[in-house]
């Protein structure tokens, strides 16, 4: 028996954060004119050629910047920018983003770290520190404290050891040594494996005290390969770049970006197969919650405050700044298959 009305339409009830008028579309586009009109002005230029509509010619505007177009395409990391109008609530905002894409190269840490480790007791933790540095310089990277955060919250469930994480696992079962060896050497990942991979710095997790790194004197630096005295370089020349840029973006930081997934490329220490594993399952978990997206910074400002819009494009040109430093720095590092 069919239910009374059914197959009647109803306008339903408006909640009162749903907007009551139509999109100022035109208003839009007068907007992201006048905006692409201030960033040419600062340097980031309108191409010399015919568009037809306001975004063809906005989008590869945003990416003619003359750190990028002087590494070039081939050094360069996998990044999506775009400029987007958002709404958030009752404010609007102008926002420059940039979003993670696939096919990311493996860089590995072993060799390098190793061969300035023998030079200096140290120096190739300045190589560790700059990929950390990441994070804080809004260009995430899968490298290894990403991997132990998500192996300590999706595998572990905060055990601090071995032990602790089989007694959690078998709980209830009154497990014997025994048990609880047999299940360690059952179970894929384990802390003493992933530290293992990660050539037994379990620091680099962030497991423990961090390892500060050593200067070279002139006669180390002079023992150096013309390889890895230009990778140091790079390295060190990053740390102090990203220290000084977060001072310019920070302002524009508005969105929450803790759950967001995606990297410009993965950092191993030499076997890949359990960092991968890592980030397949942090990845599957950021999905199945729903609450990030494939973003890898976000930079805003308030729409209808033009005035603010010169520091947010001086902000974004060094944003990209660093990200082509962060590209020329790794791709000095021996990159892998898999």
């Amino acid at each position: 028996m069919n239910a009374p009305g059914a197959g009647l339409w109803c306008l339903p009830e408006i909640g009162p954060d749903v907007p009551q008028s139509l999109s100022t579309d035109k208003e839009d586009q007068q907007r992201l004119a006048q905006f692409s009109l201030q960033l040419h002005k600062q340097g980031v230029r309108l191409l010399d050629q015919e568009f037809t509509t306001l975004k063809a010619a906005i989008a590869p505007q945003i990416l003619n910047i003359s750190h990028l177009r002087e590494l070039g395409p081939q050094m360069l990391l996998p990044l999506h920018s775009c400029l987007a109008i958002e709404t958030e609530g009752d404010a609007r905002y102008i926002t420059l983003r940039g979003c993670a894409e696939s096919n990311l190269s493996v860089f590995s840490l072993k060799a390098t770290v190793e061969r300035l480790n023998q030079v200096q007791a140290g120096l190739g933790w300045y190589v560790t520190d700059a990929v950390q540095m990441s994070h804080a310089a809004n260009l995430r990277l899968y490298e290894p404290s990403y991997f132990g955060t998500y192996a300590e919250m999706l595998y572990f469930y905060g055990a601090e050891s071995d032990e602790e994480f089989a007694a959690m696992a078998l709980e209830g079962e009154d497990p014997t040594p025994e048990d609880m060896a047999q299940f360690l050497e059952d179970t894929p990942i384990t802390r003493a494996r992933v530290v293992e991979s990660f050539g037994g710095h379990a620091h680099l997790l962030g497991w423990g005290e961090p390892a500060k790194p050593v200067k070279a004197s002139q006669i180390q630096w002079a023992s150096l390969t013309p390889q890895d005295a230009k990778l140091l370089k790079a390295a060190q020349q990053f740390i102090r770049q990203a220290k000084k840029v977060s001072k310019l973006t920070a302002p524009f930081e508005e969105r929450d970006t803790g759950a967001d997934f995606g990297a410009l490329a993965i950092i191993v220490w030499d076997d890949p197969d359990i960092g991968i594993e890592i980030m397949d399952a942090a990845e599957r978990d950021s999905y199945e919650c729903g609450e990030g997206a494939e973003i890898i910074f976000d930079l805003r400002a308030d729409i209808d405050k033009p005035e603010t819009w010169p520091a947010l494009i001086t902000a974004y040109k060094a944003q990209m700044g660093l990200y082509a430093q962060l590209c020329t720095f790794l791709r000095l590092l021996p990159e892998k298959e898999i």
